[in-house]
């Protein structure tokens, strides 16, 4: 009996930490690499009092979201109770479907019951919009990194050093140019992109978010181990630079909009919440650690890259380290398995738009209706209708009458589902790779231009970088 009931408190442990681990990573990723330079546009302590207010802020808005989805549960019980003409509330049918609602209520079924089916379009599209390009800059982000960063260069003569050097010396000019061009090893772009795409696709056939709890836990020590380099590397030799300020109001509105998205995790909180099964109540106190969490990450690597390298901190703190040395590898590396771990999460809420699009009851591709008849004309007024052949209650599920948190029937079969998610996958890839030199413009599109600063790729591994010419004097 003891072993037993050890057992089941170590499986909920477990559980727990899962649940931990995908709350956290909804918000954590490379974010913590730009705040040394949003701390330059804000000044150090006007910083720290605006990153405390964003988080708190976050904070209380992600509880919001989750109490209006409890909302939307009590008044949609209600109003099929008070139609349905049931008494007992507490009956299994109405904890069945509370159950149900709890479980699968969607960020665009709570739009459509606040806002009308108006709501349901504009959140899905822009849920839908968003977290797809972030799978994108996702991509471009892995490629530029393993292309400029995880491969080494190679110094290669360069015809138009030569030629520019011939011409100088004919004009009797004395320049310095170099007679080669660092060039990086590594192969073309697409192929780059290419390497973690069976990853991806394996990710993307996962059913649901607790699956990808293990993902997040990979994800979530990966990042830490990254950070842990960076800090290390920051203090290593820490000295505070002469040109830190501490209150720079005139570019504090950069430094408010770069660290406003790096907390990115708003559509997967629905989601994530609804997933937690058992730990649902234990949210609120999930996402209060989580973002206590990041604040001290964030904070931590803000102040000290922002103290270490004043005026001159890159947009990517990473830029700032050595080169070619095990840190900036170690740093590199494990910033890559955090990026690609994060991507099951990121295309969750696509893949959960889309197949309710095509394959639930009435849609493109899913079964027929023929058992209800819901009322479309008022669609503020959730509740649903009776065919004209009247059903009983006992006849059927209560949960089909209620045209929200629907999910896919076991009846549409596996291929079909795996089809849409490998080509959502497929899809992107291409993006990322038509789009590779634009990635700043990706990242602006999702409202994180002051967050990133894009690691540019040579446009082909042949191609020589320009000399660098210095005018000197007898």
């Amino acid at each position: 009996m003891a072993g037993k009931i050890a057992k089941r408190m170590n499986n909920r442990l477990v559980q727990a930490s899962v649940d931990f681990a995908n709350v956290f990573k909804a918000f954590n990723g490379t974010n913590y690499l730009a705040l040394a330079f949003a701390f330059l546009q804000s000044g150090l302590i006007l910083g720290l009092i605006g990153l405390l207010v964003i988080t708190i802020v976050t904070d209380h808005c992600c509880q919001l979201i989750v109490k209006c989805k409890y909302l939307v549960v009590d008044q949609i019980i209600n109003e099929f109770v008070s139609k349905q003409g049931i008494h007992d509330v507490a009956s299994p049918k109405i904890g069945k479907l509370r159950e149900r609602l709890e479980r699968h209520l969607t960020y665009g079924d709570i739009a459509r019951k606040s806002l009308g089916i108006w709501g349901l379009y504009v959140v899905n599209f822009a849920l839908f919009f968003t977290q797809f390009f972030f799978c994108i800059a996702y991509m471009i982000f892995l490629g530029n990194t393993l292309q400029t960063n995880l491969f080494p260069f190679v110094n290669q003569t360069s015809e138009t050093s030569l030629n520019e050097l011939q011409s100088q010396k004919k004009n009797n000019t004395i320049v310095d140019v170099q007679p080669y061009a660092r060039v990086t090893t590594a192969p073309a772009f697409p192929i780059l992109v290419l390497f973690p795409l069976p990853l991806f696709l394996l990710f993307v056939l996962l059913r649901n978010v607790r699956s990808m709890g293990p993902i997040s836990v990979v994800a979530n020590i990966s990042i830490f181990l990254g950070y842990g380099v960076v800090l290390t590397s920051l203090i290593k030799g820490f000295a505070v630079d002469d040109s830190v300020e501490y209150f720079k109001f005139a570019t504090f509105p950069v430094f408010f909009g770069a660290v406003s998205c790096m907390y990115e995790g708003i559509g997967t909180i629905i989601p994530i919440e609804s997933s937690m099964a058992e730990n649902r109540p234990k949210y609120p106190s999930f996402l209060h650690g989580s973002l206590m969490l990041l604040f001290v990450m964030l904070g931590s690597l803000g102040v000290l890259g922002y103290l270490k390298y004043g005026d001159d901190v890159e947009q990517i703190l990473i830029q700032n380290l050595p080169a070619n040395t095990v840190f900036s590898y170690i740093a590199n590396v494990t910033i890559c398995i955090g990026v690609a771990f994060t991507y099951p999460l990121t295309v969750y809420p696509i893949i959960e738009i889309l197949e309710n699009i095509l394959f639930t009851e009435g849609r493109i591709f899913g079964p027929n209706v023929t058992k209800l008849l819901v009322n479309i004309k008022n669609d503020n007024e959730r509740a649903p209708l009776l065919s004209s052949n009247s059903f009983s209650a006992e006849d059927i599920d209560v949960s089909d009458l209620i045209p929200v948190a629907k999910t896919v029937p076991d009846s549409v079969a596996t291929w079909k589902r795996n089809v849409v998610r490998i080509s959502m996958v497929l899809i992107q890839t291409g993006f990322a790779i038509i789009f590779k030199d634009q990635f700043i413009y990706i990242n602006a599109i999702n409202g994180k231009y002051a967050t990133n600063k894009p690691i540019k790729p040579m446009r082909n591994s042949k191609q020589f970088n320009k000399p660098i010419n210095k005018q000197s004097t007898n």
